[in-house]
């Protein structure tokens, strides 16, 4: 399974390095930052306060799979890489420890997109149960803030931009993943984020719009390596 780890880890950091490139390149969006930075910072301080469990501890999920098989798939990729079952499903041990691993086992509809991501933050701060929770809450504040700027790309209207968000922020619905170790908060980051990319290069093109005359090759491997993750968090 090593060999899906890579392409996994090559999806991840080429969505995250070319999206930040292409955004940052286009003058667009780069205004709309510039021009509503107050705006967003006020956006960013709601949304962390009504997401945030504030008075309670995180919410870990019901008895589901869903509610742990991420953290447990994601601490298994640090300790064991070449498993004998489906290389893009998630998988943890059965049998054993994850230090004397005898077998594993594949949990069906569930991709290793969000768990390969908590395993990065395993390996730099360690394990830690609520790891994944911090992760979803951070990815559901600055979803906030992707879709203030899809938003204004559609509507150019900095009111109806700001309802959008209040909308997000504000219905129970969204706020109930949030704070959890679900995939729902990362995969809505990756959709929100695909659609700004594509509204800032293909539905709104233009020379004019970029800094760099090798926007559209950036742009372009943006949009694949962020539509190819995004396959590889959640199935739906």
């Amino acid at each position: 399974m090593f060999y899906s780890l890579i392409i996994t880890g090559s999806l991840f950091f080429g969505s995250a390095i070319f999206s930040i490139i292409s955004l940052v390149n286009n003058k667009h969006i780069v205004q709309i930052v510039a021009t509503h930075w107050k705006r967003l910072i006020i956006i960013l301080a709601v949304a962390f306060l009504f997401k945030c469990p504030l008075n309670t501890s995180f919410f870990h999920g019901l008895e589901y799979e869903d509610a742990y098989v991420y953290k447990a798939s994601a601490r298994f990729f640090n300790y064991k890489k070449d498993f004998d079952v489906d290389p893009f499903l998630t998988t943890s041990c059965t049998t054993g420890s994850f230090n004397n691993y005898k077998s594993s086992i594949t949990y069906s509809g569930h991709v290793i997109g969000y768990p390969y991501i908590i395993s990065l933050v395993y390996l730099i701060a360690g394990y830690h149960p609520n790891i994944a929770n911090y992760l979803s809450l951070g990815f559901s504040v600055f979803t906030v803030v992707l879709l203030f700027l899809v938003a204004q790309l559609i509507f150019n209207n900095k009111t109806l931009s700001t309802i959008s968000c209040i909308v997000f922020i504000s219905v129970p619905v969204f706020n109930l993943f949030s704070s959890t170790s679900l995939s729902e908060p990362t995969s809505s980051l990756y959709i929100t984020l695909a659609l700004l990319l594509y509204l800032a290069f293909v539905h709104y093109p233009g020379e004019a719009r970029y800094y760099n005359r090798f926007h559209k090759p950036l742009s372009w491997t943006a949009i694949l390596f962020t539509f190819l993750f995004m396959v590889l968090i959640k199935r739906e």
